[in-house]
């Protein structure tokens, strides 16, 4: 070992010098509580050196792996033309049910990492020295395959200048260096960043606490700066028509603006809008029955967003044009769940499930199935569990959602699953997955609004016949309250017996 006093020498000690055991021999044998400042921000040095070199091996262990999967998966005559897996798919599945990684994470991981080290080797080197922070390796990646191919005299030049230009700076000083050095080999680069970047807009929607949700929009400059204009000119309208009016608006600008967004998009023309799973564009909630009734005040679920409040759940089920009932374990009436085919009452014959079989489905299964997707159910495909061919119904016993990249991994990429039978320790919607390596988990159903129990007041725990009590009367406070009856005049009414 050093004898030149370990993390205390910081920061006169180079750790970039130190191997891997020895800064993590100096790592554990730090002590949190007796350590002084200055070692302590030497051990963080410390950690972030090995971290960077940790991330440099993982990232050439995941490139070789998706290298050896791609060969395996692709062998000639073993699957449909076309049905192919990628490697980077069939690593990410594997990668992110043993690190419980959502999707997306998932596939940058392994992404990310056969870019850099197939196509920046130098760089990846300077990670694996600890010289480098990986995730500026990764953004350099992206700035460079937009304006240039890998590979190149062009590429080659600027990975070079990069690598030795790089190390030690931080991540905006680093994007800067990079697009000097492509302006370098190539000016008219910036002008091909643009006319990629353009065929890159977006609109996204991202969830919000408290019943909230965003929208991130990507589209050319001077198009977000008209639409911009046009909602400031239209709130300012609104505005000024309520004051002539003597009723001046009470909400600030930017509530206006969204008002005013929200309007022009969902007036469009129903009937003219594409349908997915059987419906046109809609909003998807699941309440539960006793948070409808205002018997408690149970969060509901907003379909592709996350939970909501109980108060926004049930405004958005007096707008309901349909209503699903997804029965939860041990309600009545008695029907099979998930899983239960040995009491499959389904007589179609049909391989496309009924519309009213795909509501119950999408209903229980909001999103896409497989551990760490959330993928919308209404825009993945409905599959059978068991193999139709193989005798599976189209039953809600019977069928889940799974997003096209996980259907074909199931179809194709040596991944299995089972939905869970009734008599096995499982929650029913449980499903059994197995990776194409040998790893086996047990997903459970999702957590939706009034097919899981939750904790209540003291009210949930009164006996049955008391909640069915509880339901009726609220049930029928809730139709006076929509739809009020008429009321009579009293006796003395000078304008007589309605209608007046």
């Amino acid at each position: 070992m050093r004898d030149d006093g370990g993390l205390a020498s910081w920061p006169e000690v180079e750790f970039s010098e130190w191997s891997d055991t020895e800064l993590c021999t100096a790592l554990e044998a730090l002590n949190f509580d007796c350590a002084p400042e200055k070692v302590l921000l030497g051990a963080a040095v410390a950690a972030s050196q090995l971290l960077n070199r940790l991330t440099a091996i993982q990232a050439k262990t995941l490139e070789r792996a998706a290298e050896i999967a791609g060969v395996e998966l692709t062998f000639p005559g073993h699957y449909p033309v076309g049905a192919a897996v990628e490697g980077i798919d069939s690593v990410a599945a594997e990668i992110g049910l043993a690190l419980a990684l959502h999707k997306r994470e998932a596939v940058s991981l392994v992404g990310d990492a056969v870019a850099v080290v197939q196509d920046l080797p130098l760089l990846w080197q300077l990670a694996r020295q600890g010289r480098l922070q990986w995730r500026i390796a990764v953004v350099t990646h992206e700035r460079m395959i937009h304006v240039m191919q890998p590979g190149t005299a062009k590429w080659r030049t600027v990975e070079a200048a990069l690598a030795d230009k790089l190390p030690g700076k931080t991540w905006d000083s680093a994007r800067r260096i990079t697009q000097r050095e492509i302006h370098a080999v190539d000016p008219r680069a910036t002008e091909k960043r643009y006319l990629v970047e353009q065929k890159d807009c977006y609109v996204r929607a991202f969830p919000l606490p408290d019943g909230m949700g965003g929208l991130n929009v990507k589209m050319r400059a001077d198009d977000i700066r008209q639409i911009t204009a046009a909602l400031d000119a239209l709130a300012d309208a609104q505005r000024d028509r309520a004051r002539r009016a003597g009723t001046p608006d009470p909400r600030s600008h930017q509530q206006r603006r969204a008002d005013i967004l929200r309007r022009l998009v969902l007036n469009a023309d129903p009937a003219t809008l594409p349908m997915q799973q059987g419906r046109r564009p809609h909003v998807h909630l699941t309440i539960g029955l006793e948070t409808a009734l205002h018997l408690d005040d149970h969060l509901t679920e907003l379909h592709a967003h996350g939970l909501v409040p109980a108060s926004l759940g049930r405004d958005l089920l007096r707008q309901a044009a349909k209503i699903t009932l997804v029965l939860r374990e041990g309600r009545q009436p008695l029907t099979h769940g998930p899983g239960d085919q040995a009491n499959c009452t389904e007589t179609s014959t049909r391989y496309k499930p009924r519309q009213t079989v795909l509501d119950q489905v999408l209903g229980r299964f909001p999103q896409c199935v497989h551990p760490g997707c959330t993928l919308d159910a209404a825009r993945c495909d409905v599959d059978h569990a068991i193999p139709f061919a193989k005798g599976g119904k189209s039953c809600p016993c019977n069928l889940i959602p799974l997003c096209r990249t996980h259907h074909r991994l199931k179809t194709n990429g040596g991944w299995s699953l089972r939905l869970t039978r009734s008599d096995e320790p499982y929650p029913v919607g449980s499903i059994e997955f197995r990776s194409r390596l040998g790893q086996r988990h047990i997903e459970p159903p999702p957590d939706s609004a009034g097919l899981t129990d939750q904790k209540g007041s003291a009210e949930d725990e009164a006996d049955a016949v008391t909640r069915a009590r509880l339901r009726d009367e609220a049930w029928d406070k809730e139709l006076r309250r929509v739809d009020p009856p008429p009321q009579s005049a009293p006796a003395e009414a000078p304008w007589g017996e309605p209608p007046f």
